[in-house]
Protein backbone atom coordinates (compact mmCIF):
# COMPACT_ATOMS: atom_id res chain seq x y z
CA UNK A 1 0.00 0.00 0.00
CA UNK A 2 1.47 3.37 -0.69
CA UNK A 3 2.81 5.51 1.85
CA UNK A 4 0.49 8.71 0.92
CA UNK A 5 -2.96 6.55 1.77
CA UNK A 6 -1.65 5.15 4.77
CA UNK A 7 -2.29 8.87 6.22
CA UNK A 8 -5.63 9.35 4.97
CA UNK A 9 -6.61 5.46 6.26
CA UNK A 10 -5.37 5.91 9.69
CA UNK A 11 -7.82 5.35 12.34
CA UNK A 12 -9.85 8.08 13.87
CA UNK A 13 -7.83 7.57 17.24
CA UNK A 14 -4.32 7.65 15.69
CA UNK A 15 -5.11 10.74 13.76
CA UNK A 16 -6.46 12.83 16.70
CA UNK A 17 -3.06 11.70 18.14
CA UNK A 18 -1.47 13.20 14.84
CA UNK A 19 -3.67 16.22 15.77
CA UNK A 20 -2.50 17.00 19.29
CA UNK A 21 1.02 16.20 18.31
CA UNK A 22 0.81 18.75 16.20
CA UNK A 23 -0.85 21.80 18.40
CA UNK A 24 1.62 20.36 21.17
CA UNK A 25 4.66 21.44 18.63
CA UNK A 26 3.11 24.56 17.22
CA UNK A 27 2.38 25.38 20.90
CA UNK A 28 5.70 24.95 22.24
CA UNK A 29 7.15 27.29 18.93
CA UNK A 30 5.42 29.60 20.07
CA UNK A 31 5.89 29.89 23.63
CA UNK A 32 9.98 29.17 22.96
CA UNK A 33 10.39 31.48 20.12
CA UNK A 34 13.41 34.09 20.98
CA UNK A 35 10.64 36.86 20.14
CA UNK A 36 7.68 38.50 21.64
CA UNK A 37 4.69 37.34 19.40
CA UNK A 38 1.11 38.98 20.04
CA UNK A 39 -1.63 37.73 18.18
CA UNK A 40 -4.73 40.38 18.06
CA UNK A 41 -7.57 39.71 16.37
CA UNK A 42 -9.33 42.94 13.44
CA UNK A 43 -10.82 45.13 15.51
CA UNK A 44 -7.45 45.16 17.40
CA UNK A 45 -7.67 43.39 20.94
CA UNK A 46 -4.70 40.89 21.73
CA UNK A 47 -6.12 37.02 21.69
CA UNK A 48 -2.82 35.17 22.98
CA UNK A 49 1.15 36.32 23.53
CA UNK A 50 3.98 34.02 24.13
CA UNK A 51 6.43 34.16 27.60
CA UNK A 52 8.77 36.45 25.85
CA UNK A 53 5.87 39.39 25.11
CA UNK A 54 5.00 38.66 28.67
CA UNK A 55 8.54 39.28 29.90
CA UNK A 56 9.20 42.06 27.17
CA UNK A 57 6.08 44.38 28.04
CA UNK A 58 5.32 43.60 31.69
CA UNK A 59 1.62 42.27 31.34
CA UNK A 60 0.25 38.87 32.22
CA UNK A 61 -1.40 37.06 30.07
CA UNK A 62 -4.59 37.11 31.58
CA UNK A 63 -3.67 41.47 31.65
CA UNK A 64 -3.09 41.61 28.50
CA UNK A 65 -6.09 39.42 26.45
CA UNK A 66 -9.17 41.23 25.45
CA UNK A 67 -7.27 44.57 25.63
CA UNK A 68 -6.33 46.66 22.51
CA UNK A 69 -3.09 46.35 21.11
CA UNK A 70 -2.73 49.73 21.68
CA UNK A 71 -1.75 49.37 25.66
CA UNK A 72 1.79 47.96 24.58
CA UNK A 73 2.09 51.36 22.32
CA UNK A 74 3.61 55.03 23.46
CA UNK A 75 0.88 57.68 23.99
CA UNK A 76 2.45 59.83 20.79
CA UNK A 77 1.29 57.22 18.76
CA UNK A 78 -2.03 55.94 20.35
CA UNK A 79 -4.08 57.84 17.55
CA UNK A 80 -3.18 57.21 14.07
CA UNK A 81 -2.28 53.16 15.00
CA UNK A 82 -5.86 52.29 15.04
CA UNK A 83 -5.69 53.89 11.11
CA UNK A 84 -2.63 51.69 10.74
CA UNK A 85 -4.25 48.60 11.28
CA UNK A 86 -7.44 48.98 9.61
CA UNK A 87 -5.43 49.27 6.52
CA UNK A 88 -3.48 46.43 7.49
CA UNK A 89 -6.85 44.25 7.88
CA UNK A 90 -7.81 45.68 4.35
CA UNK A 91 -4.70 43.87 2.68
CA UNK A 92 -3.11 41.60 5.08
CA UNK A 93 0.01 40.36 3.51
CA UNK A 94 3.67 39.58 5.63
CA UNK A 95 5.44 42.68 5.84
CA UNK A 96 7.71 44.32 8.56
CA UNK A 97 5.90 47.06 10.06
CA UNK A 98 6.48 50.94 9.61
CA UNK A 99 9.52 50.44 6.83
CA UNK A 100 11.86 53.35 7.15
CA UNK A 101 10.28 54.36 10.99
CA UNK A 102 11.31 54.16 14.13
CA UNK A 103 8.90 52.52 16.27
CA UNK A 104 8.71 52.10 20.01
CA UNK A 105 6.90 50.07 22.67
CA UNK A 106 5.32 50.69 26.23
CA UNK A 107 6.12 48.45 28.74
CA UNK A 108 3.44 47.88 31.55
CA UNK A 109 5.98 50.77 33.85
CA UNK A 110 5.22 53.32 30.85
CA UNK A 111 8.88 53.43 29.86
CA UNK A 112 9.41 53.15 26.18
CA UNK A 113 11.96 50.84 24.16
CA UNK A 114 12.78 50.95 20.59
CA UNK A 115 11.56 47.56 18.56
CA UNK A 116 11.38 46.28 15.15
CA UNK A 117 8.04 44.17 14.21
CA UNK A 118 7.07 41.69 11.47
CA UNK A 119 3.52 41.12 10.77
CA UNK A 120 1.60 38.57 9.43
CA UNK A 121 -1.77 37.55 8.67
CA UNK A 122 -3.25 34.45 9.58
CA UNK A 123 -6.35 32.65 8.68
CA UNK A 124 -8.32 30.66 11.41
CA UNK A 125 -11.38 29.36 9.48
CA UNK A 126 -13.31 32.73 8.80
CA UNK A 127 -11.45 34.53 11.10
CA UNK A 128 -8.84 37.00 10.49
CA UNK A 129 -5.74 36.76 13.26
CA UNK A 130 -2.68 39.11 12.80
CA UNK A 131 0.31 37.97 14.32
CA UNK A 132 3.17 40.06 15.01
CA UNK A 133 6.69 39.19 16.14
CA UNK A 134 8.11 41.92 17.92
CA UNK A 135 12.32 42.16 18.63
CA UNK A 136 13.61 44.60 21.51
CA UNK A 137 16.34 46.26 20.11
CA UNK A 138 17.20 48.81 22.75
CA UNK A 139 21.01 47.08 22.31
CA UNK A 140 21.51 47.76 18.73
CA UNK A 141 19.82 50.73 18.90
CA UNK A 142 22.32 51.47 21.64
CA UNK A 143 25.58 50.55 19.32
CA UNK A 144 24.07 52.97 16.54
CA UNK A 145 23.82 55.62 18.92
CA UNK A 146 27.89 54.98 20.05
CA UNK A 147 28.51 54.40 16.09
CA UNK A 148 26.15 58.17 15.83
CA UNK A 149 28.91 59.88 18.41
CA UNK A 150 31.93 58.52 16.88
CA UNK A 151 30.92 59.49 13.44
CA UNK A 152 29.73 63.14 15.12
CA UNK A 153 33.26 63.35 17.08
CA UNK A 154 35.12 62.94 13.54
CA UNK A 155 33.12 64.93 11.36
CA UNK A 156 33.25 67.97 13.63
CA UNK A 157 29.48 68.16 15.11
CA UNK A 158 31.16 68.02 18.77
CA UNK A 159 33.24 70.67 17.61
CA UNK A 160 30.76 73.31 16.92
CA UNK A 161 28.51 72.36 19.81
CA UNK A 162 27.65 75.36 22.28
CA UNK A 163 27.16 72.89 25.04
CA UNK A 164 29.98 70.96 26.86
CA UNK A 165 30.05 67.24 25.54
CA UNK A 166 32.19 64.51 27.87
CA UNK A 167 32.95 61.07 27.49
CA UNK A 168 34.20 59.28 30.98
CA UNK A 169 34.99 55.47 31.19
CA UNK A 170 33.85 52.90 33.58
CA UNK A 171 36.51 54.58 36.20
CA UNK A 172 34.98 58.05 35.15
CA UNK A 173 38.22 58.98 33.45
CA UNK A 174 37.48 61.59 30.68
CA UNK A 175 37.54 60.31 26.97
CA UNK A 176 35.76 62.81 25.50
CA UNK A 177 36.14 66.98 25.91
CA UNK A 178 34.73 69.15 22.82
CA UNK A 179 35.47 72.49 21.95
CA UNK A 180 32.18 73.47 24.41
CA UNK A 181 33.82 72.00 27.16
CA UNK A 182 37.35 73.90 26.78
CA UNK A 183 35.09 77.01 26.43
CA UNK A 184 32.83 76.37 29.16
CA UNK A 185 35.41 75.13 32.15
CA UNK A 186 38.94 76.83 31.05
CA UNK A 187 40.51 73.48 30.50
CA UNK A 188 42.22 72.11 26.58
CA UNK A 189 41.10 69.20 25.42
CA UNK A 190 44.93 67.66 25.87
CA UNK A 191 44.84 68.90 29.45
CA UNK A 192 41.94 66.97 30.54
CA UNK A 193 41.90 63.65 28.58
CA UNK A 194 42.87 61.32 30.68
CA UNK A 195 41.74 63.02 33.85
CA UNK A 196 39.18 61.84 36.61
CA UNK A 197 35.77 63.83 35.96
CA UNK A 198 35.81 65.04 39.93
CA UNK A 199 38.24 67.49 38.28
CA UNK A 200 35.02 69.33 36.51
CA UNK A 201 33.00 69.09 39.89
CA UNK A 202 32.91 71.27 43.10
CA UNK A 203 34.60 68.90 46.01
CA UNK A 204 31.72 69.25 48.36
CA UNK A 205 29.01 67.43 45.48
CA UNK A 206 32.45 64.82 44.40
CA UNK A 207 31.26 61.75 46.67
CA UNK A 208 27.26 62.66 45.91
CA UNK A 209 28.13 62.40 42.02
CA UNK A 210 30.10 59.31 41.89
CA UNK A 211 27.87 57.57 43.80
CA UNK A 212 24.73 58.69 41.66
CA UNK A 213 26.86 57.53 38.19
CA UNK A 214 27.23 54.10 40.25
CA UNK A 215 23.36 54.02 40.86
CA UNK A 216 22.98 55.31 37.06
CA UNK A 217 25.28 52.07 35.70
CA UNK A 218 22.98 49.91 37.56
CA UNK A 219 19.50 51.10 36.53
CA UNK A 220 17.97 50.00 33.57
CA UNK A 221 17.47 53.10 31.97
CA UNK A 222 19.83 54.70 29.07
CA UNK A 223 19.33 58.03 29.78
CA UNK A 224 18.07 60.63 32.00
CA UNK A 225 18.73 64.42 33.08
CA UNK A 226 21.08 65.00 36.29
CA UNK A 227 20.12 66.84 38.98
CA UNK A 228 15.99 66.75 38.85
CA UNK A 229 15.79 67.34 42.51
CA UNK A 230 18.38 69.55 43.25
CA UNK A 231 20.52 72.17 41.64
CA UNK A 232 24.20 70.99 39.70
CA UNK A 233 27.25 73.04 39.90
CA UNK A 234 29.87 72.54 38.18
CA UNK A 235 33.85 73.61 38.38
CA UNK A 236 36.28 75.93 35.73
CA UNK A 237 39.63 75.22 35.44
CA UNK A 238 40.49 78.87 37.78
CA UNK A 239 38.38 77.23 40.55
CA UNK A 240 34.39 79.28 40.12
CA UNK A 241 31.43 77.39 40.95
CA UNK A 242 29.04 78.00 38.32
CA UNK A 243 25.58 76.60 38.08
CA UNK A 244 24.64 74.02 35.24
CA UNK A 245 22.13 71.85 33.51
CA UNK A 246 22.87 68.24 32.01
CA UNK A 247 21.54 64.81 30.36
CA UNK A 248 23.85 61.72 30.70
CA UNK A 249 24.06 58.53 28.78
CA UNK A 250 25.32 55.79 28.96
CA UNK A 251 26.60 52.75 26.29
CA UNK A 252 28.22 49.36 26.59
CA UNK A 253 30.86 48.85 23.51
CA UNK A 254 32.33 45.46 23.28
CA UNK A 255 31.53 45.07 26.83
CA UNK A 256 32.35 48.24 28.50
CA UNK A 257 29.96 51.03 29.45
CA UNK A 258 30.90 54.54 28.30
CA UNK A 259 28.90 57.47 29.58
CA UNK A 260 28.54 60.67 28.34
CA UNK A 261 27.39 64.04 29.63
CA UNK A 262 25.58 67.20 27.79
CA UNK A 263 26.59 69.80 30.04
CA UNK A 264 25.48 73.39 29.52
CA UNK A 265 26.37 76.67 31.37
CA UNK A 266 23.22 78.66 33.32
CA UNK A 267 24.62 81.17 34.34
CA UNK A 268 23.17 83.92 32.69
CA UNK A 269 19.93 82.45 32.89
CA UNK A 270 20.47 82.23 36.48
CA UNK A 271 21.10 86.15 36.74
CA UNK A 272 17.89 86.33 34.58
CA UNK A 273 15.76 84.68 37.18
CA UNK A 274 17.31 86.58 39.97
CA UNK A 275 16.64 89.70 38.36
CA UNK A 276 13.39 88.37 37.78
CA UNK A 277 12.60 87.49 41.11
CA UNK A 278 13.59 90.65 42.46
CA UNK A 279 11.82 92.73 40.08
CA UNK A 280 8.61 90.72 41.30
CA UNK A 281 9.53 91.56 44.93
CA UNK A 282 9.34 94.85 43.80
CA UNK A 283 6.32 94.57 42.22
CA UNK A 284 4.82 92.79 44.59
CA UNK A 285 5.75 95.52 47.94
CA UNK A 286 4.05 98.11 45.30
CA UNK A 287 1.01 95.91 45.05
CA UNK A 288 0.46 95.51 48.68
CA UNK A 289 1.42 99.42 49.20
CA UNK A 290 -1.10 100.00 46.19
CA UNK A 291 -3.59 97.63 47.96
CA UNK A 292 -3.23 98.99 51.27
CA UNK A 293 -3.73 102.73 49.69
CA UNK A 294 -7.55 101.16 48.03
CA UNK A 295 -8.30 99.55 51.28
CA UNK A 296 -8.20 102.88 53.21
CA UNK A 297 -9.67 104.88 50.35
CA UNK A 298 -12.15 102.18 50.22
CA UNK A 299 -12.90 102.65 54.02
CA UNK A 300 -13.03 106.32 53.41
CA UNK A 301 -15.95 106.05 50.98
CA UNK A 302 -17.55 103.31 52.77
CA UNK A 303 -17.67 105.79 55.96
CA UNK A 304 -18.45 108.77 53.71
CA UNK A 305 -21.54 106.70 52.27
CA UNK A 306 -22.33 105.52 55.75
CA UNK A 307 -22.99 109.48 56.56
CA UNK A 308 -24.58 109.99 53.89
CA UNK A 309 -27.01 107.31 54.31
CA UNK A 310 -27.72 108.34 57.64
CA UNK A 311 -28.15 111.76 56.79
CA UNK A 312 -30.78 110.90 54.26
CA UNK A 313 -32.48 108.81 56.64
CA UNK A 314 -33.29 111.48 58.46
CA UNK A 315 -34.67 113.67 55.97
CA UNK A 316 -36.69 111.13 53.35
CA UNK A 317 -40.47 111.57 53.77
CA UNK A 318 -41.67 111.32 49.85
CA UNK A 319 -42.33 108.79 47.99
CA UNK A 320 -39.38 110.30 45.98
CA UNK A 321 -36.99 110.32 48.95
CA UNK A 322 -37.62 105.95 49.48
CA UNK A 323 -36.93 105.54 45.79
CA UNK A 324 -33.36 106.85 46.35
CA UNK A 325 -33.56 105.01 49.89
CA UNK A 326 -33.78 101.72 47.89
CA UNK A 327 -31.19 102.36 45.69
CA UNK A 328 -28.81 102.48 48.65
CA UNK A 329 -29.50 100.18 51.31
CA UNK A 330 -30.29 96.97 48.50
CA UNK A 331 -31.69 93.99 49.94
CA UNK A 332 -32.05 94.95 53.68
CA UNK A 333 -34.88 97.12 52.62
CA UNK A 334 -36.92 94.14 51.96
CA UNK A 335 -37.02 92.99 55.79
CA UNK A 336 -38.01 96.41 56.70
CA UNK A 337 -40.88 96.78 54.17
CA UNK A 338 -42.26 93.54 55.33
CA UNK A 339 -42.42 94.76 58.60
CA UNK A 340 -43.77 97.92 58.04
CA UNK A 341 -46.52 95.86 55.46
CA UNK A 342 -47.40 94.08 58.98
CA UNK A 343 -47.82 97.05 61.30
CA UNK A 344 -50.16 98.80 58.47
CA UNK A 345 -52.46 95.03 58.48
CA UNK A 346 -52.51 95.16 62.15
CA UNK A 347 -53.38 98.25 62.81
CA UNK A 348 -55.91 98.16 60.11
CA UNK A 349 -57.90 95.62 62.18
CA UNK A 350 -58.71 98.63 64.49
CA UNK A 351 -60.21 101.15 61.48
CA UNK A 352 -63.55 101.07 61.24
CA UNK A 353 -64.32 103.53 58.58
CA UNK A 354 -64.29 102.12 55.25
CA UNK A 355 -61.95 104.69 53.53
CA UNK A 356 -59.83 105.11 56.04
CA UNK A 357 -58.98 101.12 55.65
CA UNK A 358 -59.11 101.44 52.16
CA UNK A 359 -56.28 103.98 52.43
CA UNK A 360 -54.39 101.41 54.51
CA UNK A 361 -54.89 98.53 52.41
CA UNK A 362 -53.41 100.65 49.28
CA UNK A 363 -50.74 101.91 51.73
CA UNK A 364 -50.08 98.36 52.40
CA UNK A 365 -49.69 97.02 48.70
CA UNK A 366 -47.66 99.94 47.51
CA UNK A 367 -45.09 98.83 50.30
CA UNK A 368 -45.56 95.41 49.30
CA UNK A 369 -44.98 95.54 45.79
CA UNK A 370 -41.69 97.42 47.00
CA UNK A 371 -40.89 94.41 49.06
CA UNK A 372 -41.54 91.99 46.33
CA UNK A 373 -39.23 93.70 44.27
CA UNK A 374 -36.30 93.31 46.99
CA UNK A 375 -37.23 89.91 47.34
CA UNK A 376 -36.68 88.99 43.87
CA UNK A 377 -33.58 90.78 44.76
CA UNK A 378 -32.27 89.00 47.61
CA UNK A 379 -32.92 85.69 46.01
CA UNK A 380 -31.48 86.69 42.36
CA UNK A 381 -27.74 86.03 42.42
CA UNK A 382 -27.65 89.43 40.86
CA UNK A 383 -28.48 92.08 42.71
CA UNK A 384 -28.90 94.90 40.75
CA UNK A 385 -31.24 93.50 38.56
CA UNK A 386 -34.46 91.19 38.41
CA UNK A 387 -36.42 89.34 36.04
CA UNK A 388 -39.35 91.75 35.45
CA UNK A 389 -41.88 89.28 34.28
CA UNK A 390 -41.32 87.13 37.78
CA UNK A 391 -41.80 90.10 39.47
CA UNK A 392 -44.61 90.98 37.53
CA UNK A 393 -46.65 87.77 38.34
CA UNK A 394 -45.90 87.49 42.16
CA UNK A 395 -47.57 91.16 42.23
CA UNK A 396 -50.44 90.30 40.18
CA UNK A 397 -51.22 87.47 42.48
CA UNK A 398 -50.72 89.13 45.71
CA UNK A 399 -53.75 92.56 44.55
CA UNK A 400 -55.97 89.78 43.14
CA UNK A 401 -56.24 88.55 46.64
CA UNK A 402 -55.91 91.64 47.96
CA UNK A 403 -59.10 93.51 46.39
CA UNK A 404 -61.20 90.81 43.97
CA UNK A 405 -63.73 89.51 46.61
CA UNK A 406 -64.16 86.51 44.25
CA UNK A 407 -60.67 86.61 42.28
CA UNK A 408 -62.75 83.62 39.48
CA UNK A 409 -64.58 86.42 38.73
CA UNK A 410 -61.48 88.77 36.98
CA UNK A 411 -59.21 86.86 34.97
CA UNK A 412 -55.79 88.42 34.22
CA UNK A 413 -53.41 87.99 31.70
CA UNK A 414 -49.76 88.49 31.67
CA UNK A 415 -47.22 88.87 28.71
CA UNK A 416 -44.19 89.99 29.38
CA UNK A 417 -41.00 89.46 27.72
CA UNK A 418 -38.04 88.04 29.33
CA UNK A 419 -36.70 91.36 30.29
CA UNK A 420 -34.30 92.23 33.22
CA UNK A 421 -34.51 95.70 34.63
CA UNK A 422 -32.26 97.15 36.98
CA UNK A 423 -33.27 98.26 40.36
CA UNK A 424 -33.84 102.01 39.33
CA UNK A 425 -36.22 101.55 36.89
CA UNK A 426 -37.66 98.20 38.05
CA UNK A 427 -38.85 99.98 41.62
CA UNK A 428 -40.94 102.51 39.66
CA UNK A 429 -42.19 100.55 36.96
CA UNK A 430 -43.40 97.69 39.86
CA UNK A 431 -45.24 101.01 41.23
CA UNK A 432 -47.30 101.80 38.14
CA UNK A 433 -47.95 98.54 37.82
CA UNK A 434 -49.39 98.20 41.10
CA UNK A 435 -51.48 101.52 40.60
CA UNK A 436 -53.25 100.84 37.68
CA UNK A 437 -53.71 97.28 37.93
CA UNK A 438 -55.39 97.89 41.75
CA UNK A 439 -57.66 100.70 39.72
CA UNK A 440 -58.67 98.12 37.87
CA UNK A 441 -59.31 95.30 40.24
CA UNK A 442 -61.41 98.04 42.77
CA UNK A 443 -63.48 100.24 40.01
CA UNK A 444 -63.58 98.39 36.81
CA UNK A 445 -65.62 95.52 37.91
CA UNK A 446 -68.31 96.83 39.99
CA UNK A 447 -71.25 94.68 41.37
CA UNK A 448 -69.02 91.73 40.94
CA UNK A 449 -69.06 91.79 37.02
CA UNK A 450 -66.39 89.24 35.35
CA UNK A 451 -63.93 90.84 33.39
CA UNK A 452 -60.44 90.48 32.54
CA UNK A 453 -56.89 92.74 33.46
CA UNK A 454 -54.00 92.56 30.76
CA UNK A 455 -50.78 93.71 31.61
CA UNK A 456 -48.01 93.68 28.54
CA UNK A 457 -44.76 94.52 29.07
CA UNK A 458 -41.96 94.36 26.03
CA UNK A 459 -38.89 95.93 24.90
CA UNK A 460 -38.80 98.27 22.06
CA UNK A 461 -36.71 100.14 19.33
CA UNK A 462 -33.95 102.04 20.63
CA UNK A 463 -33.26 100.51 23.96
CA UNK A 464 -37.08 101.60 25.19
CA UNK A 465 -39.84 99.55 27.15
CA UNK A 466 -43.51 99.28 26.43
CA UNK A 467 -45.83 98.65 29.32
CA UNK A 468 -49.77 98.19 28.91
CA UNK A 469 -51.76 97.65 31.24
CA UNK A 470 -55.62 97.10 30.08
CA UNK A 471 -59.21 96.00 31.64
CA UNK A 472 -62.69 95.20 29.59
CA UNK A 473 -64.20 97.18 32.70
CA UNK A 474 -66.74 100.10 32.92
CA UNK A 475 -64.23 102.29 31.54
CA UNK A 476 -62.22 105.25 32.57
CA UNK A 477 -64.61 108.48 33.23
CA UNK A 478 -64.49 110.85 30.74
CA UNK A 479 -64.99 114.06 32.58
CA UNK A 480 -61.82 113.00 34.58
CA UNK A 481 -58.20 114.25 33.41
CA UNK A 482 -56.15 111.28 35.05
CA UNK A 483 -52.79 113.57 34.64
CA UNK A 484 -54.48 116.28 37.48
CA UNK A 485 -57.00 114.10 39.29
CA UNK A 486 -56.32 114.20 42.81
CA UNK A 487 -56.37 110.55 43.36
CA UNK A 488 -53.23 109.73 44.69
CA UNK A 489 -52.86 106.15 43.03
CA UNK A 490 -52.73 108.58 39.98
CA UNK A 491 -50.64 110.95 41.14
CA UNK A 492 -48.18 108.89 42.34
CA UNK A 493 -48.25 107.14 38.49
CA UNK A 494 -47.46 110.44 36.75
CA UNK A 495 -45.03 110.83 39.46
CA UNK A 496 -43.35 107.86 38.86
CA UNK A 497 -43.35 108.08 34.75
CA UNK A 498 -42.03 111.59 34.92
CA UNK A 499 -39.20 109.68 37.14
CA UNK A 500 -38.31 107.13 34.62
CA UNK A 501 -38.44 110.09 32.31
CA UNK A 502 -41.54 108.34 30.33
CA UNK A 503 -44.45 109.20 28.49
CA UNK A 504 -48.02 107.87 29.58
CA UNK A 505 -50.86 107.87 27.57
CA UNK A 506 -55.33 106.72 28.13
CA UNK A 507 -55.98 104.63 25.05
CA UNK A 508 -59.65 105.46 24.16
CA UNK A 509 -62.24 102.42 23.46
CA UNK A 510 -63.80 99.89 25.46
CA UNK A 511 -62.55 99.26 29.39
CA UNK A 512 -59.42 101.20 30.26
CA UNK A 513 -55.81 100.96 28.82
CA UNK A 514 -53.08 102.95 29.93
CA UNK A 515 -49.45 102.76 27.86
CA UNK A 516 -46.85 103.93 29.15
CA UNK A 517 -42.83 104.18 27.23
CA UNK A 518 -39.93 104.59 29.35
CA UNK A 519 -36.04 103.88 28.98
CA UNK A 520 -33.91 102.59 31.75
CA UNK A 521 -33.08 105.41 34.12
CA UNK A 522 -29.11 105.59 34.23
CA UNK A 523 -28.22 106.20 37.76
CA UNK A 524 -26.85 109.04 38.31
CA UNK A 525 -24.48 109.43 41.80
CA UNK A 526 -25.40 111.94 43.70
CA UNK A 527 -23.17 114.88 44.76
Amino acid sequence: MPNDDWTARKEPGEAEETLHKSVFIAEGLFEAAPDAIVVVDSEGRIVRINRQAEAMFGYSRVEAIGKYVEILIPERYKDRHPRYREGYVRDPHTRPMGAGLELYGKRRDGSEFPIDINLAPLQVGDVLLVLSIIRDISERKQVEEALRLSEAKFSGILSIAADAIISIDESQRITLFNEGAEKIFGYSKDEISGKPLDMLIPEKFRDLHAGHVRDFAESPIAARRMGERREIFALRSGGEEFPAEASISKLEIFGEKIYTVVLRDITDRKLAEEELRKAHDELEIRVRERTAELVKANEALQAEIAERQRAEERIIASLEEKEVLLKEVHHRVKNNLQVISSLLNLQSRYIQDQTTLDIFKDSQNRVKSMALMHEQLYKSSNLAEIEIGKYIQELVNHLSGSYGDNPAHIRLKIEAEDIRLDIDTAIPCGLIINELVSNSLKHAFPDGRKGQVKIDLHSADDNEFALTISDNGIGFPESMDFKSTRSLGLRIVNSLVDQLKGKIELGTGQGTEFRVAFKAIKYEKRI
